[in-house]
C-alpha cells in the first residue's frame, strides 16, 4: 500500500524508510554480499516500526570521494516519515552502525575506516509516492 494524500492528509501511514548506503568502491566486497544486505535490512526490520514490504534499500558505490584520515567509508541515511521520538530514532541509528561495525570487523578487522549513520525525517507535505 502506498500513502495518499486527500485534503492535505494521509489516508493512511505507512512507516517506509528508504535506506540509501553510500561506500568508497574500495568495501564494495563487503556491502555486495546479499548476507550483509540482508543483514542490514533485517536490523532496519527489528528496530523499527517498519513494515517489510515498505523498506527500500539502496547501495550506492563512490569511485572519487576525499577522506583525508580514512581509506575507506560506509554512510547510512535512513528517510522516514515523522513521528517518532528521538529515543526511538537513535535506536534505529545505533542498531544500523553496531550492525555494520559488526560486519565490517568481521570482514576484515585491520581496515582503517570511517562509518556513520543518521536519520532524516520526511517532510509530509513535499512528500508525494506511487506504485502500481
Amino acid at each position: 500500500m502506498c500513502a495518499t494524500r486527500r485534503n492535505n492528509t494521509f489516508n493512511q501511514v505507512v512507516f517506509m524508510p528508504h535506506i540509501v548506503l553510500e561506500h568508497s568502491s574500495s568495501v564494495e566486497n563487503i556491502v555486495i554480499e546479499n548476507s550483509f544486505k540482508k543483514g542490514l535490512f533485517d536490523t532496519i526490520l527489528s528496530n523499527s516500526d517498519a513494515k517489510s514490504s515498505s523498506v527500500r534499500c539502496r547501495f550506492l558505490k563512490y569511485e572519487n570521494y576525499y577522506y583525508p584520515f580514512a581509506r575507506d567509508f560506509i554512510h547510512v541515511t535512513v528517510k522516514m516519515l515523522p513521528g517518532r521520538s528521538k529515543a526511538q530514532l537513535l535506536i534505529v541509528s545505533e542498531s544500523i552502525m553496531s550492525y555494520i561495525k559488526h560486519s565490517v570487523l568481521s570482514f576484515d578487522s585491520s581496515i582503517n575506516i570511517n562509518c556513520s549513520s543518521e536519520i532524516i525525517e520526511i517532510d509530509r507535505d513535499t512528500y508525494v509516492k506511487w506504485s502500481n
